[in-house]
Parts: C-alpha cells; structure tokens; sequence
C-alpha cells in the first residue's frame, strides 16, 4: 500500500488501479487482500479530496472508480464478446462459445450453453464463469451477443453497479 500512495505523485491514480486488475484470483482471501489495497487508497484518495464518505462503495461512486471485482468482470465480459464476435482472432477461444439451441418453445431465452459443473475449479474457470455472466446481461438488458458493441456491455455492468449503490 505504501507503494501505492508513494507512486500517487508520480503516475494517476487511474493507472495504479489499472495494474490490480491484473491480477484474478478465484479465492475469496485472495480477492479480499487485493480489495484491501484498492479500499486502502480509497481512504487515502478520501483523505486527500477532504471529502469523506463512510462507506467503500460510496466513495468508489463519488470518484467514479469500481471495485476491482466489478471491474473483472467487465474485462472477461468484454473479452468474452470479442471472442464471439471473431474480434479476437483465436480459433480454439470461438470453438469453446456454445451457444444453446432449444429444441422446443421457452419462455425464457438463454443464449449461451452453460455446462454442468461438478466442481468449483471448473465452475471458476473464464468460459464458465463469464457464459454465466454474459448470460444475465442478456436477461436483463437489451443487448445481442453479436450485434452489440463490447462497450455496451461494459456500460451496462457499470450503470447497474452504480445504480445498485445508493
């Protein structure tokens, strides 16, 4: 953390963030230390604004930053959606993108085949987790796979996540 503050004169505060969403671990202790150093300099940043908010979430909404889980998901979203839409040039990532064809009338639409997980580790994995993902924006936004800008997305799990704090 002392790292982060020293190097706040040095390069934006944009930018240090930036390099926590590096990593992505799938541990929830592993998760919390890294939020740990985000919330770290949230306070620091609060400090240096004199503008203080009590909780995490409103002061990431007062300066306009997600929290880095959010802001994961948004990266394999995005990266999710230009694999389907062939603008990540990888054969073997477009062969994995399965999309679910029912065989009768539904009611509800799932667009992408999520397969069964018998583990954590699978379930965890980035085609399983971000179908799931993808899944639930498609619900509930009105938003296609394939005709959709990746920027949409991206905008859509933002406004929901700043629309969810009050």
């Amino acid at each position: 953390m002392e790292f982060v503050i020293r190097s706040c004169s040095q390069f934006s505060s944009i930018k240090i963030i930036k390099i926590l969403i590096i990593w992505c671990p799938q541990y929830g202790i592993y998760i919390n230390r890294l939020e740990t150093i985000q919330r770290k300099f949230m306070r620091f940043l609060q400090y240096k604004c004199k503008q203080y908010d009590t909780s995490y979430e409103s002061r990431c909404k007062r300066h306009h930053i997600l929290p880095l889980m959010e802001r994961r998901k948004i990266a394999d979203t995005v990266l999710y959606v230009k694999i389907a839409q062939s603008l990540v040039d990888c054969p073997n990532l477009l062969s994995s993108v399965k999309l679910r064809v029912p065989n009768r009338s539904v009611r509800r639409l799932v667009t992408l085949f999520i397969p069964q997980c018998h583990t954590k580790y699978r379930h965890n994995s980035f085609l399983v987790r971000t179908a799931t993902q993808v899944n639930r924006l498609l619900e509930s936004n009105d938003l296609d796979l394939f005709n959709s800008k990746p920027s949409k997305f991206k905008q859509a799990i933002a406004s929901d996540w700043f629309e969810s704090v009050s």
